[in-house]
């Protein structure tokens, strides 16, 4: 059975009352945001996953994320990383993430920082 995003809330808002300012304003940033895409099942920033990040395995597979399948592996790229990332199989899945409403940490951490720059 899966946990529902206002039973997160509510245990966020439990260890908050019990433990003041155990999250930070960042933490609680990014817990918002992610409980923000559960709860609409919608994007909420711009993911950078395939821009700004890689998932690189151990065997030399390599992926946009690692929430989804890698695209390739290094050694069919002569072990070349630029020309692996600048595919056109890397660019097939970056734009099949489009829509991606995951809330790996990672990917949402790098989504509010670059939101920051902006700002």
């Amino acid at each position: 059975m899966a946990v529902k995003p206002e039973e997160i809330r509510a245990l966020i808002n439990n260890i908050e009352s019990k433990y003041v300012n155990y999250f930070d304003q960042f933490q609680k940033t990014k817990l918002n945001v992610m409980l923000d895409i559960l709860t609409s099942n919608a994007r909420r920033l711009a993911c950078r996953a395939g821009y700004d990040q890689a998932t690189i395995y151990s065997d030399g597979s390599v992926g946009i994320c690692e929430e989804v399948v890698p695209f390739g592996n290094l050694a069919n790229y002569n072990w070349d990383f630029l020309k692996a990332w600048n595919s056109h199989r890397a660019m097939q899945q970056r734009l099949s993430l489009l829509k991606c409403t995951c809330i790996d940490g990672c990917n949402v951490v790098s989504s509010i920082m670059l939101r920051r720059k902006k700002l």
